[in-house]
């Protein structure tokens, strides 16, 4: 317990990127009708090549713990330390439009039912959205960090060291909170989700 003590999240953070996630869904579902394009196409093009279908149980858990819990994570703080500020909101961004789109798919598409995509995504995902916001929450300390390090005046320049405990701090809290909800979607995911959709 004293290692959730010393590695908090701050729920004002959480509570700021969680807005935006949200408006960035909301911009994902009226893509369709805006720009008047086939959601259906960009989303089975976007996961084309994901797994294949005849992929074990034990594969799919595997392929979602190495994308979302390893693959996307480390992306994410990689362009973190770019020092660009909110460079890696680009991977919440990309993540929402998906996610809107597919909300958009009953209302485009009446041959897909909504409740079939809550029970299709609903499971994981709920996991795995917040697991996903940890994760942004984690980069933007990275990114404040570095930003500050880079462009800070000469009165204040973060040491390295306090730049390194920074990141430290960033990846212990991605291993306390956004891991074990990746877990949990995996699992979701490769068992539970066929379970509700067969």
């Amino acid at each position: 317990m004293r290692v959730y003590q010393k590695y908090q999240l701050k729920l004002a953070d959480v509570k700021k990127y969680f807005y935006l996630y949200l408006l960035l869904i909301t911009i994902g579902f009226l893509i369709p009708f805006v720009l008047r394009i086939n959601a259906l196409q960009i989303l089975v093009s976007s996961m084309a090549g994901r797994i294949s279908d005849d992929a074990t149980q034990g594969h799919v858990f595997l392929y979602f713990i190495y994308n979302n819990a390893l693959k996307v994570p480390l992306f994410t703080f990689i362009i973190a330390l770019i020092p660009i500020p909110y460079l890696f909101v680009t991977v919440l961004l990309v993540n929402a439009i998906i996610l809107g789109l597919a909300f958009s798919l009953p209302v485009i598409n009446h041959h897909v039912s909504f409740i079939d995509l809550l029970l299709g995504v609903g499971p994981n995902g709920f996991f795995e959205q917040f697991a996903i916001l940890i994760t942004v929450v984690c980069a933007a300390m990275i990114n404040k960090a570095v930003c500050k390090k880079i462009y800070a005046s000469n009165e204040y320049v973060e040491s390295e060291a306090k730049l390194l405990s920074i990141i430290k701090t960033a990846i212990m809290t991605y291993i306390l909170y956004a891991l074990p909800l990746f877990l949990i979607a995996a699992v979701a995911e490769a068992y539970l989700v066929p379970m509700l959709t067969n």
